[in-house]
């Protein structure tokens, strides 16, 4: 299971190359369309830009769940044991003081402490665990420098089909997108320079 999650980590991989096609819509429904247009011709490393999150666009894309949640999870437990750990060796082995004839390891006393150092091990390895399967940062993209696919932090959509696909066909591409109401379809990367 380790092995499987290193394989997703980003920078971990061979350096992803940035040639392709990308074109832009208007519309998600468009976009969607398009999509799944162009799963059906058996292309796999497609990438869709949207100014906002679409409806079903993560399962046209085949996209799988995040493991950031389960990073938080075990990173939260981490940070709970830690903290209980930390207090009974610091109340009831180290420095043992009897205060009121309370027992030494009193529970409803270390709560605070347990739910601060649980939030702090998640909210750590959710920054950590983000920064790393999103591959940040990245110093390097296609992308800006088209101010095309800059709008689609704005008000459109931009889908880029890379080059190293194995089934890339750009006339078909082309086709299957100038049927749905795209525009601009143009190469990014090296090779459109």
């Amino acid at each position: 299971m380790f092995k499987k999650i290193l394989s997703k980590i980003p920078f971990l991989q061979k350096k992803k190359t940035y040639k392709g096609l990308a074109c832009q819509f208007g519309e998600p429904t468009h976009l969607l369309e398009s999509v799944k247009d162009l799963k059906e011709l058996g292309l796999s490393n497609i990438e869709v830009y949207t100014p906002y999150p679409v409806h079903g666009l993560e399962k046209v894309l085949d996209l799988p769940r995040s493991q950031v949640p389960w990073i938080s999870l075990i990173a939260g437990l981490i940070g709970f044991v830690v903290a209980v750990a930390m207090q009974w060796w610091m109340s009831a082995v180290s420095y043992k003081i009897n205060v009121g004839g309370k027992p030494l390891f009193s529970g409803p006393a270390f709560v605070p402490i347990m739910f601060e150092v649980t939030v702090l091990f998640a909210a750590l390895a959710t920054f950590v665990g983000l920064w790393v399967f999103c591959g940040l940062p990245k110093f390097a993209s296609p992308f800006e420098n088209d101010e095309r696919a800059l709008r689609s932090t704005n008000d459109e959509f931009t889908l880029y089909v890379c080059t190293s696909d194995p089934q890339f066909d750009e006339s078909k591409i082309r086709n299957v997108l100038s049927s749905k109401k795209c525009f601009n379809i143009r190469y990014l990367g090296e090779e459109g320079e």
